[in-house]
């Protein structure tokens, strides 16, 4: 212990206990662990630069980094998607989800930005769906109260109700309404289903997709029956 040339490198990754000694005895294993001979004295090696000398917790970030780069481009698109839905659904901080997956700073957060684009662009079309259908339905009822004041007043006859004889040549129009509507409905489904299977969304970001879709039906549904009163049906 009284040797000048000892050094406790205490802090030092490679300094640890020898496993062939019973009484606790540190070394260096530098050589032993990576092959490569430490080249220097044990004092001009503690806690210099460009040194073997590194610490613990320099040492695992040192290896993370490492192990970062062997993934870089090699992730599977099972972590990909968990790694987004723990950030974009389950709100965990980018750097916890990185610790947990192994991903790079710059990997997770082009991952998120995607995935936030793409989810954007589905609800910005679901918006302009339902946009599209109110303005059809405010169209419909402005025309009918228009039909209804050029009508003239007819006595009821107790057997059925009036005939709308100006909604009967208005076929065309209702299936031009009908098959759009139809149309939407088919892209909300697709939307929905990509949703679903992306599992970015939250519980209540999927209600308000099915309470759009429900309008829609229920819609299409309210265009038949006029339809069919029209008709004479």
């Amino acid at each position: 212990m009284g040797n000048e040339h000892y050094v406790r490198c205490d802090g030092c990754y490679y300094w640890k206990v020898s496993s062939y000694s019973n009484k606790g005895m540190h070394f260096c294993h530098y050589c032993y662990l990576t092959g490569i001979p430490r080249g220097i004295s044990p004092k001009d090696c503690y806690k210099k630069t460009n040194t073997p000398y590194i610490t613990t917790e320099n040492y695992k970030k040192q290896e993370k980094g490492k192990k970062e780069m062997a993934n870089m481009g090699n992730y599977d698109a099972g972590t990909k998607e968990a790694a987004v839905k723990a950030v974009l659904v389950d709100k965990e901080p980018q750097s916890i989800v990185r610790e947990r997956f192994c991903i790079a700073p710059s990997t997770l957060a082009r991952w998120v930005a995607d995935a936030k684009k793409e989810q954007k662009i589905y609800f910005d079309y679901a918006e302009k769906v339902e946009a599209e259908q109110s303005r059809a339905e405010q169209s419909r009822a402005e025309q009918s109260r228009a039909e209804q004041s050029r009508a003239p007043s007819a006595p009821k006859s107790g057997k059925e109700d009036a005939k709308l004889p100006a909604e009967k040549d208005s076929g065309d129009m209702y299936d031009e309404i009908a098959d759009g509507l139809c149309n939407a409905v088919s892209d909300i489904e697709g939307i929905m289903r990509k949703l679903e299977k992306l599992e970015i969304v939250s519980e209540g970001e999927k209600q308000v997709l099915e309470r759009l879709f429900a309008r829609v039906n229920g819609f299409i549904l309210g265009l038949d029956y006029r339809r069919g009163r029209a008709d004479g049906k």
